[in-house]
């Protein structure tokens, strides 16, 4: 094959060859890029503008979807309260190069409640519309303002769109008068540029999303994204607030919620009814707490400011629902009836806690929960749950930061931890093996924390149709026949739940030659992957680890070839122990593994990361039978 060489004109001058072969490899980039991934949004615009007695916020996203598995990204949400204006909605599809192919009219947007499940009233609304086209990639730009005349902060802004997919470029701009004092908190963020005119300041930040931060076990990705936070020192939401300081922060939703916990008078002699004859003050804290789980229910009611100020107590006496605030605010009406004092408590409630972040004073939570001072010490109560145990905090809220409202004196405080002794789990497991090599297994456990929470919520809440099948594909085995199960919790106040089961395994027992063998049931231990692809620090919020107790019975005539070495492993990270106890007619194991709550970083977890490997290894070590004849 020949190839000519091609004359340019001189006209084409170096200059505009150099732009025409920057331009030509953007193109390229942007091709090749979107064969990496599915979506992707090319252009992320925010813009707040803050004038004292109000907050414009408008935004403007660009997505570009890449290929038919990507259509999702297309869908346009926008979400907006009642309370607020919604302005300047606009929808277009694009093609890859941005030009225009239509503009969506506004009998294309649906407009529904944006009513969550749980929820029974709820102010939120939302427009959307899914926008296809049948060459790829296209592109939807959706854009849109929203006025409110609530707000705590000017702006708490992320790059990140979607959280699986990249955003390529993001700003954030800030308009704010010259005389508003302000504090600015920014993360992973490239420096600000500020500009400014006769009355007000500008600032702008860029930033971007290339790399997904995905789930890993034992960290909260959201702590990693680029942020900025812009709080103004005075803020107006329901009531008058400042942010200078937590305590602020506090009197703020003390003034917010003044004169809610006051109840209807047939209410408070029921009060006095449930607590006569009762002396000690525990005593009547769980009474009413008692009354408050087995008399209410939670249902998610955010209307009013924002959802943040919670329905009175009286609310809750009348219709006997409420959500977490309305809750809390009617447990502590029914204390206050009884002369005990309470506090709220706003938390960041998630199994997986959210670092706080101390310098940017405005609210950080999703939850309230009430705190009790008794003698010298504080009951926690968590007051939407029907079943769960008195002064009890589970994974949900145990072991953060939180803010204590009480007027002047409010303050952050932390809420306990589980301990080793109501997070870890005690499982035993008896196997009876048959000559043929089947196993009859009898299994009994006593689930605390996470699975506490787990089993109590699938106990009360399920039917038993769907109980028996979680129960069944819960069973950690392969090709095996449920015989009976059941679970079964102590008291209402207990913090741990049993759980019972007995199956048929088949073909349990393996040969080798005229011997039998079987591996060592394993421990439970979280699925940690390999350093190399780990991208987040390790932050173990509770104990974790439990205690096996395995009990294998011989199969007639056979009995136990050879020694087993016991294990013994303690390190910084945790603990780990198997102990052998052989006899005729048995092999009783025990083993213990404790992998201990703390904060490790990415130049620690590949040591942490050998400790389980190695228990990993030995932990299913074969155990080899032999016939005694």
């Amino acid at each position: 094959m020949k190839f000519e060489r091609i004359m340019y004109p001189t006209i084409f001058s170096t200059s505009r060859m150099i732009v025409f072969a920057i331009v030509f490899l953007s193109q390229l980039q942007i091709h090749l890029r979107a064969q990496e991934v599915n979506a992707e949004v090319v252009d992320y615009k925010s813009v707040c503008v803050f004038d004292k007695s109000k907050l414009s916020q408008s935004k403007s996203v660009t997505v570009q979807v890449n290929n038919r598995a990507g259509e999702e990204y297309g869908e346009v949400k926008i979400y907006y309260s009642k309370a607020d204006k919604l302005t300047d909605v606009s929808v277009r599809l694009e093609d890859r190069n941005g030009i225009l192919i239509r503009t969506l009219g506004k009998n294309e947007l649906s407009d529904r409640s944006a009513i969550s499940e749980g929820a029974l009233y709820e102010d939120s609304y939302v427009k959307q519309a899914l926008v296809k086209h049948n060459v790829y990639p296209y592109r939807v730009t959706y854009s849109y303002t929203i006025v409110s005349k609530n707000y705590i902060e000017i702006a708490d802004w992320t790059p990140v769109v979607y959280n699986d997919i990249p955003t390529r470029n993001a700003t954030l701009k800030v308009v704010i008068p010259k005389n508003v004092k302000f504090e600015v908190t920014t993360m992973s963020v490239d420096t600000c540029q500020k500009d400014s005119t006769v009355s007000s300041l500008e600032m702008v930040w860029k930033s971007r999303y290339n790399k997904q931060i995905k789930n890993e076990v034992f960290a909260e990705k959201e702590n990693f994204y680029p942020r900025v936070i812009v709080v103004p020192g005075v803020f107006n939401y329901g009531v008058e607030g400042e942010s200078r300081s937590w305590t602020s922060l506090g009197k703020w939703y003390a003034n917010l919620t003044r004169g809610l916990d006051n109840l209807p008078d047939e209410e408070k002699t029921k009060v006095q009814h449930l607590i006569s004859g009762l002396k000690d003050k525990r005593d009547i804290i769980r009474k009413l707490y008692r009354y408050l789980q087995d008399n209410t229910r939670y249902i998610n009611i955010s209307i009013g400011i924002g959802g943040l100020k919670p329905y009175p107590a009286s609310y809750v006496a009348q219709n006997r629902y409420g959500d977490c605030k309305a809750l809390t605010t009617y447990m502590k009406a029914l204390l206050k009836a009884a002369g005990i004092d309470s506090k709220y408590v706003l938390i960041y409630a998630g199994d997986q806690p959210r670092s706080l972040i101390r310098q940017a004073v405005f609210p950080q939570f999703n939850h309230v929960i009430l705190a009790v001072p008794v003698d010298r010490d504080t009951i926690w109560l968590e007051n939407t749950s029907p079943v769960n145990p008195f002064g009890y905090m589970g994974l949900f809220t145990q072991n953060r930061e939180a803010l204590l409202v009480d007027e002047q004196e409010s303050h952050l405080v932390h809420v306990p931890a589980l301990h080793r002794q109501d997070a870890v789990n005690e499982r035993m497991f008896n196997f009876r093996f048959s000559s043929a090599g089947h196993a009859t297994v009898n299994w009994s456990s006593i689930f605390k924390g996470q699975d506490f929470d787990r089993f109590t919520q699938i106990n009360t809440s399920l039917n038993e149709e769907l109980k028996d099948r979680i129960i069944r594909d819960y069973i950690p085995f392969k090709n095996y026949e449920v015989l009976d199960w059941h679970i079964e919790r102590a008291d209402r106040d207990s913090s741990f739940i049993k759980f019972n089961a007995s199956f048929n395994v088949y073909k349990y027992l393996k040969s080798l030659g005229t011997d039998m063998y079987f591996s060592l049931y394993p421990v439970e231990i979280p699925n940690f992957i390999q350093p190399a692809l780990r991208t987040l620090p390790l932050e173990i919020p509770y104990p974790v680890g439990g205690v096996d107790s395995l009990v294998y019975y011989y199969p007639d005539k056979y009995g136990l070839k050879g020694m087993m070495k016991d294990v013994n492993i303690d390190t910084k990270f945790g603990t780990y122990s198997c102990v052998f106890h052989p006899d005729k007619e048995k092999l009783l194991v025990i083993k213990k593994i404790n992998i201990y709550a703390g904060r490790y970083s990415l130049s620690q977890y590949s040591e942490f990361y050998e400790f389980i490997k190695y228990i990993k290894e030995i932990d299913t070590a074969n155990v080899l039978l032999q016939r005694a004849d």
